[in-house]
C-alpha cells in the first residue's frame, strides 16, 4: 500500500492558490510546524502519518475537538490523548511508537523515514509474527514472486479468451494474439487473412443458396481516424481483475497497411479471374502496376517506422532500467546516511550529556566534595565522544555529496534520455507523414480497378467453379 498526498498541487505559469499568512492542510493530520510557520522538513510526514496510524488503531483522532480552529489549537499545544485510552488493547509498545510520531518538537520524532521504518521493523519482531501485521510480512511478499519482480506476465488463458471475444465480435478473420504485441501511434501489424490450401487469400465466397459468387473486396482503410488502435479491458470479457492492463490491438497495422495489402491481393485475384476470359484494359493494367509498387514502399516505410518505435520502447526500457538501478543506489545511500545521523545525533547527545556531568564535577572539586580524578576521567570521556563525533560528521558529509553526486548523475542521465527520444520521436513522426502520404496515393488506382470489376464480374459463375 501507498499513502500519496499531493497537497495544495500548482500549475506551473498559473496564479498561485495561495496566500501570505495562510494554513493549507486537513486539520485532523496537519503538524504543527505548519500551524507555526516554522521549519518544515520531512518530519512533518512522521507527524501526519503518525495521526493516520493512531486514527486506525483506534477508530479517533488523537485530539478531541468542537471545531476545526479547535483542533488546530490542539496540535500546537496539548498531547495527544494515549491510545490507551481509547482503545485499551493497544500494546504499549505500539503505544509508545505513535507517540513517538506525535511529538511537538520535530528533533523528538523519527528523524527520517529510514528511521521510522527501522523501528517499525524491530517492533514487530517485539510483537510477534508479521501475518499480525495486516502482510507485512516479508516471506509474504517471496510467495508470490508477481510483487517481487513487478513482471505481470499475460496468461494464456487471457490470449485465448481475448481471441474468442473477438471472433465473437463478428470478425471473420482470425486473429492472432501475441504475448506482446508492438505498439505504435496507429496499433499493430495485424496477422494475415485467412487463406485457401493453395496460398491464395479466400475472396470468394459460395452462397448455399443462389449458388453464385459473392465478390468480396476489403474496403479501402480510412485515414481519418478508424485505424487507431483499440483497448480491451480484460475484465469486460471475463478475465481476472489482476491481469496485466489492458491490451492496444489493431488488426489493420501503420495506416492499415494490412488492409491496403488485403484489397490489393483481392483486386489482382479477381482480376485473373477475369483475364482468364478477357484481356484487362491497358489503364487496369498500369493502375495495378502503380498499386503494386507504391505498395511495396508502403510496406517498407511500415517496417522502418516500427524499426523506430522499438527503437524509442528500447530506450525507453533502457532508460527505465537505469532510473531503477540509481534509484535503488540512492536509497540504500540515502539509509546509510540516516543510520549515520542516528549515531551523529547520539554522540552529540553524550558530549552534552558529559559536558553537564563534567561541570557538576568541577564544581564539586572547587566546593571540596569531589575529586580531580572524577573530572578528569569526564574530561578524557568527553575528548573520545568528541573524536567520534568529528569522525561521524565526516561520515554524514562523505555520503551527503555521494547522495549529490547520484542525484546529478540522474538528472543528466533523464535530460539526455529526453533529447534522444526527442530526436527518435521526431523522426518517426515523419515517418508517419510519409506512410499516409503513400496510402493514401493507393486509393484512387484501387478503386479505379475495383469499379472495372464490378462494371464486368460475370452474374454466373464460370464453369468449373
Amino acid at each position: 500500500m501507498k499513502l500519496l498526498d499531493f497537497g495544495i498541487a500548482k500549475i506551473l505559469d498559473a496564479p498561485s492558490l495561495t496566500g501570505s499568512q495562510q494554513i493549507f492542510g486537513t486539520p485532523g493530520y496537519i503538524a504543527p510546524e505548519y500551524i507555526q510557520s516554522t521549519e518544515i522538513d520531512g518530519r512533518a510526514d512522521i507527524y501526519s502519518l503518525g495521526c493516520i496510524l493512531y486514527e486506525l488503531t483506534t477508530g479517533a483522532l488523537p485530539f478531541d475537538y468542537e471545531y476545526p480552529g479547535d483542533l488546530l489549537v490542539k496540535h500546537v499545544t496539548e498531547p495527544p490523548i494515549p491510545p490507551s485510552t481509547r482503545n485499551p488493547e493497544i500494546d504499549p509498545a505500539v503505544e509508545e511508537f505513535l507517540l513517538r510520531c506525535l511529538e511537538k518538537d520535530p528533533e523528538k520524532r523519527f528523524r527520517d523515514a529510514f528511521h521510522f521504518i527501522a523501528e517499525l521493523k524491530l517492533l514487530r519482531e517485539r510483537l510477534g509474527p508479521g501475518d499480525s501485521w495486516g502482510g507485512m510480512d516479508e516471506r509474504s511478499r517471496e510467495s508470490n514472486p508477481h510483487r517481487q519482480s513487478g513482471e505481470r506476465p499475460v496468461p494464456k488463458s487471457m490470449l485465448n479468451s481475448l481471441a474468442q471475444a473477438i471472433e465473437r465480435a463478428g470478425d471473420a478473420e482470425p486473429v492472432s494474439v501475441r504475448n506482446r504485441p508492438m505498439t505504435t501511434p496507429y496499433g499493430a501489424v495485424r496477422p494475415p487473412v485467412d487463406t485457401l490450401p493453395d496460398g491464395l487469400p479466400r475472396i470468394f465466397e459460395v452462397a448455399p443458396e443462389a449458388q453464385e459468387p459473392e465478390l468480396i473486396i476489403p474496403t479501402p482503410p480510412a485515414l481519418d481516424g478508424d485505424l487507431t488502435p483499440q483497448a480491451i479491458d480484460a475484465s469486460s470479457i471475463g478475465l481476472p481483475e489482476d491481469d496485466p492492463t489492458p491490451l492496444q490491438i489493431n488488426r489493420d497495422g501503420l495506416v492499415g497497411a494490412v488492409r491496403w495489402r488485403h484489397r490489393y491481393d483481392a483486386l489482382r485475384t479477381a482480376l485473373d479471374e477475369l483475364e482468364a476470359r478477357e484481356t484487362s484494359p491497358a489503364e487496369v493494367d498500369h493502375a495495378m502496376a502503380f498499386a503494386a509498387r507504391t505498395l511495396g514502399e508502403l510496406e517498407e516505410s511500415v517496417e522502418n517506422s516500427q524499426a523506430y518505435q522499438e527503437a524509442v520502447e528500447a530506450l525507453h526500457d533502457r532508460a527505465k532500467d537505469f532510473r531503477s538501478t540509481l534509484g535503488r543506489a540512492m536509497d540504500q545511500v540515502a539509509a546509510r546516511l540516516s543510520n549515520e545521523r542516528g549515531a551523529f545525533d547520539g554522540f552529540v547527545k553524550r558530549r552534552n550529556s558529559l559536558r553537564a556531568e563534567r561541570e557538576v564535577a568541577r564544581v564539586k572539586v572547587k566546593r571540596g566534595a569531589g575529586s580531580e580524578g572524577e573530572a578528569d576521567a569526564l574530561l578524557w570521556e568527553l575528548a573520545a565522544v568528541e573524536q567520534q563525533l568529528r569522525a561521524a560528521g565526516l561520515k554524514c558529509d562523505k555520503l551527503e555529496a555521494q547522495l549529490a553526486d547520484l542525484a546529478t548523475e540522474l538528472e543528466d542521465h533523464n535530460e539526455t534520455f529526453e533529447t534522444e527520444r526527442g530526436q527518435l520521436v521526431q523522426v518517426l513522426d515523419s515517418q508517419m507523414l510519409r506512410l499516409e502520404v503513400t496510402a493514401n496515393a493507393l486509393r484512387r488506382p484501387l478503386e479505379d480497378v475495383e469499379a472495372h470489376i464490378r462494371n464486368v464480374w460475370p452474374s454466373r459463375p464460370p464453369a468449373g467453379i
